[in-house]
Formats: structure tokens, sequence, C-alpha cells
């Protein structure tokens, strides 16, 4: 399952069902899956998307209560829950193996993504501040290398913060091989942005085009 579908059943809660026993199958679904989000997302904790934490800590207390509702129907701890067809899990598991686990990830994930966070900016800053970076043309590097771009000058060379502090007229490249390459090219006084433009390719432009 690719990342995208787990973070759309992440985000998207399941529907309640009419059977106590269909909520928790659904709720422990759900909580499986946020884990595995959470379990990708904290490998880089500084490129986590953000509320992860939150969203799952909500999902945690909703596959507590779909058991506890279990419980209170009449269902025991010792009721099997047969998932996807073949899976036999005992109820009396559901909240120490799947709600437990997510609660205890998700409790200071939010805390320590923003703290990851916070350090990758700085050491990314560092570096451009350094240069003599301030203004516009600060934060466009800051915005842009935290995506991992580079900077190109004319002729399309990689430049280094001090060439970007010294630099008049910058380019970015997005886009890749299957899709169509835009070249942005931006002109800079001092550190001010004067102006943008964008420029189309179904070939990565060549040094040549970086004027």
């Amino acid at each position: 399952m690719t990342k995208l579908l787990m973070l759309a059943a992440f985000l998207f809660p399941a529907f309640a069902s009419a059977a106590p026993s269909d909520d928790v199958i659904a709720a422990m679904k759900q909580a499986d899956q946020a884990q595995m989000v959470l379990d990708i997302d904290r490998k880089d904790a500084a490129r986590a998307s953000d509320n992860l934490g939150a969203q799952a800590v909500k999902i945690a207390a909703e596959c507590n209560t779909a058991v506890d509702k279990a419980l209170a129907s009449g269902l025991t701890a010792r009721t099997i829950l047969l998932v996807d067809g073949y899976k036999e899990v005992a109820l009396g598991t559901v909240k120490p193996e799947h709600c437990a686990p997510l609660a205890e990830l998700a409790a200071q994930f939010d805390a320590k993504t923003a703290a990851a966070k916070a350090e990758r900016e700085a050491a990314i800053t560092r570096p451009f501040k350094a240069a003599g970076l301030t203004g516009d043309k600060l934060a466009w590097a800051i915005r842009w290398s935290k995506n991992d771009y580079d900077f190109y000058g004319v002729a399309g060379t990689i430049l280094k913060p001090a060439q970007v502090k010294a630099a008049k007229v910058m380019f970015l490249i997005t886009g890749d091989a299957d899709h169509v390459w835009e070249l942005h090219r931006y002109v800079f006084m001092g550190d001010k942005l004067m102006g943008t433009t964008q420029q189309q390719f179904l070939v990565r432009p060549g040094p040549s085009k970086f004027r």
C-alpha cells in the first residue's frame, strides 16, 4: 500500500456499522494503518506531515471506545473477531495490541517532529545567513532548500550560498522526465525579489536556457 493510500485511510475515518464487532474491526484496522504512517514518518521526522500525532491520538481513542462499546453490548474479551475473512483476533487483545501501541507512539509524535523540523530549518538557514542573505532572498533560499532544490545561476551552474548572495538572476528547475520540465527564473535587486518568469520544456533544459 502506498503512503498516499495509507494517509487517505488515516485521515478519513471509517463509517460506523450496525454491529459492535464490525466497529471494532474497522477501528482496529484504522489504528494499524495510522501506526504504519507514523512508523514511516518518524524515520525522517524533519519531513513528517504536520499534526499526524494529533490525528493518531484521536484514532487510538476511537479504537478504545469501539472496544468498550463492544464489551458493553455483551461481547466478551474472548469473543473472536474475523478480520478480512480469515484472520481471527480476540476482542480482548485489540486494546493492548492495536489501540495502546498507537496511543504510545502518537503521544509525543508532533512535539518530536516539530523539534526535528526546527533543527533542520536552522541548519538550512545558517549558511545563508552567514553569507549575508536577508529579506526576500533569504526567505526564498530557505523555502526551496527545505524542498531540496538546487539553485542555478546563468549557464546552469549550481550556486553556493555566497554565490546566491551575489546573484542578480537565479533559476530553479521543477518537474521530471515523466512530466513537463519547468524553468523558473528569479530576478533580484540586492536581496529584494523583483520578478519571476517560467518556461516549460519537454526535455530538461540545457545550460543555454539559463539566461
